[in-house]
């Protein structure tokens, strides 16, 4: 291709794919916002060579496709941290739901009781034959009492938005896994085509990481493209293009308990480690019966240590 014909043709191909590089940037940059999109990048390849007297001559260069820049490494390590953050986001807005209970912020609440209860302890140790103290002492005990009942009082009906949210959580769970399975089908037909299905796979790296969020996974992509997603019992979530369901099963202590919907009286609840499903379930079967166990003893012991 020495002729002025050929040099032309080249000098075209060469403007036609930087255009097309241009156009990859602006789509990056318009984009630099969209949650779940992944940087393009343009492939190049040089042309078919063409036989000359002179031996095989270039033919300029050819935009061959565009593809995602994604790391599979860093994006695990990512869906790891988010399964992590998602447990512990569920504890601290449900800590942050009990903290209402103990009615701190506006003054009148447990802090200031249990104050005024032991500087009655502080005023009757300056004066400990002082009947004054000693009734002053009796009345702080008294209301510090009322003050934990009432907490224990309020934190007795907590388990019932718990469970719903374990609900709502399982039917996230359950949207997300369907999916995938949906979007590992489509990018299976587009890329059997010969296309690079970007669109799709970053819709289902979205996906993913959202569902992280909500229970620990684990991830591998198949030879056909697809993703394979399994539970923490090692039992598929997502298998190819099809999802299995999760369910809530009632448990002996009249809770919701985590299960396969085609195993609706075996709970999972032990096999799941992360993401905010877990976060719930500690909270409603550990943290909020640790609050009412204190709260419970905690008012006889008041009554107790104060005197007559």
């Amino acid at each position: 291709m020495s002729s002025i014909y050929g040099i032309l043709q080249m000098g075209k191909s060469a403007v036609l794919a930087q255009q097309k590089g241009i156009e990859v940037t602006g789509q990056n940059l318009s984009n630099v916002n969209t949650p779940g999109y992944t940087r393009r990048r343009l492939n190049l390849t040089q042309g078919i060579a063409i036989s000359s007297s002179a031996g095989p001559m270039g033919s300029g260069v050819i935009a061959k496709g565009v593809e995602r820049v994604y790391d599979r490494f860093l994006g695990a390590q990512i869906n790891q941290e988010e399964q992590e953050m998602g447990r512990w986001e569920a504890r601290r807005d449900a800590l942050d739901m009990t903290e209402i209970r103990f009615n701190d912020a506006v003054g009148g609440g447990l802090s200031e009781a249990l104050g005024e209860y032991w500087n009655a302890w502080q005023d009757l140790a300056n004066d400990p034959s002082g009947y004054v103290q000693r009734v002053s002492l009796l009345g702080k005990g008294e209301d510090l009492a009322d003050k934990l009942q009432s907490v224990h009082d309020t934190l007795s009906p907590i388990p019932s938005p718990w469970d719903d949210q374990v609900e709502d959580a399982v039917a996230q769970i359950n949207l997300k896994s369907s999916k995938i399975a949906d979007l590992n089908q489509k990018i299976v037909q587009v890329e059997t085509s010969g296309d690079n299905a970007n669109e799709q796979r970053d819709a289902r790296d979205l996906a993913l990481k959202e569902l992280s969020s909500l229970i620990d996974i684990n991830t591998f992509e198949q030879e056909d493209g697809t993703l394979t997603v399994k539970l923490g019992d090692g039992k598929s979530l997502v298998d190819g293009v099809h999802g299995r369901e999760l369910t809530t099963m009632n448990n002996g202590a009249g809770h919701k308990d985590v299960s396969w919907a085609d195993l609706p009286t075996t709970s999972i609840n032990s096999s799941i480690s992360a993401g905010a499903l877990k976060g719930l379930i500690e909270v409603r079967d550990e943290i909020i019966p640790g609050y009412m166990t204190g709260t419970h003893f905690l008012p006889a012991a008041c009554q107790a240590g104060t005197l007559p």
